[in-house]
C-alpha cells in the first residue's frame, strides 16, 4: 500500500537505498495481505537457503550460487522490507516484530553456514549454532549484533583434534559470511564473545566441553 511505502522510505535510509539499488523489491509492499500475514521461521529459513542456492531439505544445506555473500545480503534486506512495513504501517506488536527479526536472524545464520560449507570441507562433522542474548530470547531489534555459540561433534571418521580444527574454521567462515563488507554491504556482526572463556576460548566446543565449563567455571552472568 501507499502508506507502507511511505513509512518504510521515511523511516529507513538503509532500506530506501536498498530499494533504489533493487527497485523490483518495492512490489512486496503492494501485497494487500501484508498487514495480516507473518512468515513462519521455517518459511524464512527456506527462502534464505534458496537465495544462496542451498537445498532447505538437506541435512547439510550448501550454497551453490555465485557470490553467495552478496545473494544473502540482498535476500536479507528484501525480507526486511515487508517486516518493517508491518511494523511501521500495520501496527505489528513489538513482541511480534522482535520475534520475526530473531527468526530472520536465525535463518540468515543458517544460510551463512551453507556458505561456510563451500569454504571448509568438514566431512561428517556435526555442527550447530545456538543463539544467545536477544536473538536467543526472541527479542532482537533492528540494529544489533547477534550473539551465538558454536557446538560440534566429531564424525565417525574424525578424531577430537581434527573435529575441533574443522569446527573452528567453519565457525570463522560463518562469522565472515555475516560480518564482511561486500558490494552489497554487510548484515550485522555475528558475535561469539559470549562463549566459554570469551574471546580467548575455543571458537567451537563439543557439547561435553560446554557443559563442563558451565558446571565448573561459569559466572552467574553467563547463565543469565
Amino acid at each position: 500500500t501507499e502508506s507502507s511505502r511511505i513509512a518504510v522510505l521515511g523511516a529507513s535510509r538503509a532500506l530506501g537505498e536498498h530499494l533504489v539499488k533493487h527497485p523490483a523489491h518495492w512490489r512486496v509492499l503492494t501485497n494487500g495481505r501484508l498487514g495480516s500475514t507473518r512468515p513462519t521461521a521455517a518459511a524464512l529459513r527456506a527462502e534464505l537457503l534458496t537465495a544462496v542456492g542451498a537445498d532447505s531439505g538437506s541435512d547439510t544445506p550448501t550454497a551453490t550460487v555465485a557470490a553467495p555473500e552478496d545473494a544473502l545480503r540482498v535476500a536479507y534486506r528484501r525480507m526486511l522490507v515487508p517486516l518493517a512495513a508491518r511494523d511501521l504501517a500495520h501496527a505489528l506488536a513489538l513482541e511480534d516484530t522482535a520475534a520475526e527479526l530473531s527468526d530472520l536472524a536465525c535463518a540468515t545464520v543458517e544460510a551463512a553456514v551453507a556458505i561456510a560449507r563451500t569454504k571448509v570441507d568438514v566431512g561428517s562433522l556435526r555442527f550447530a549454532v545456538i543463539a544467545l542474548g536477544k536473538a536467543g530470547g526472541h527479542e532482537l531489534n533492528y540494529v544489533s549484533d547477534v550473539d551465538v555459540v558454536f557446538v560440534h561433534a566429531a564424525g565417525p571418521d574424525q578424531d577430537f583434534d581434527q573435529a575441533a580444527d574443522m569446527a573452528g574454521r567453519l565457525a570463522t567462515e560463518v562469522i565472515e559470511a555475516c560480518t564482511a563488507h561486500t558490494s552489497e554491504g554487510t548484515i550485522w556482526p555475528l558475535d561469539a564473545a559470549l562463549r566459554p572463556e570469551g574471546k580467548v576460548g575455543a571458537l567451537s566446543r563439543t557439547l561435553d566441553g560446554h557443559v563442563g565449563y558451565y558446571e565448573r567455571w561459569a559466572s552467574a552472568w553467563e547463565f543469565q
